[in-house]
């Protein structure tokens, strides 16, 4: 709540938050946040995967780093509280 991840990703992490259809990436396209309910990450799927997004952000997205604004360990409690909003019926498309 503190860094506002909802206004993108909506209160569930379905990428449906009320900011969501205002952003763009780097070239003014617009771009969806991501749903983190399918379990399919952008950069892979494993803990250390998502970890390293939270640190370095996404070039070309609004997906900022949080490196200054989090602790490693915050990082890591971002990551995995992310990883549990996967819905297991969503995996097995």
């Amino acid at each position: 709540e503190k860094l506002e991840c909802w206004k993108c990703h909506g209160v569930e992490g379905r990428g449906d938050g009320p900011s969501a259809a205002e952003q763009e990436d780097d070239f003014g396209f617009p771009i969806k946040p991501f749903d983190f309910t399918t379990g399919k990450f952008k950069g892979g799927n494993s803990a250390q995967d998502v970890y390293l997004r939270f640190t370095t952000g996404l070039n070309g997205t609004p997906m900022p780093s949080f490196a200054k604004e989090l602790t490693d360990e915050q990082r890591w409690c971002l990551t995995y509280y992310v990883m549990s909003l996967v819905k297991p019926e969503d995996t097995k498309k």
